[in-house]
């Protein structure tokens, strides 16, 4: 459930629980605010809870796409031939001399 309230600066906000932090087992939460009524931040917190419902809801990282593809080639290569996850390896690597450096939000 969605906790609602107005800010000091006259905008509306919401905070959703995402769960439990396995390692820390603290609460871990996501709040968003500058919303314009509080119709607009109730039904932006109703659609993220959904999210998580569905199990759609992904965190944005900083994780670059270098480190990005040895992981999922790493998660690939459980359940792959040893001839697939060579070819995917030399194919990444073309990949990450263009994309490396670069964040996955971008």
């Amino acid at each position: 459930m969605a906790y609602i309230h107005k800010r000091k600066n006259g905008k509306w906000a919401y905070t959703v629980s995402i769960g439990i932090d396995p390692l820390t087992k603290k609460q871990k939460r996501i709040t968003k605010s500058g919303f314009a009524s509080k119709k607009e931040a109730n039904s932006a917190a109703r659609k993220l809870e959904e999210e998580i419902e569905n199990g759609t809801f992904v965190k944005e990282t900083k994780m670059t796409f270098e480190a990005f593809s040895q992981e999922w080639l790493s998660v690939y290569a459980q359940n792959s031939k040893v001839s697939s996850v060579r070819a995917r390896s030399k194919e990444m690597k073309h990949f990450v001399s263009v994309w490396g450096p670069y964040p996955l939000k971008k």
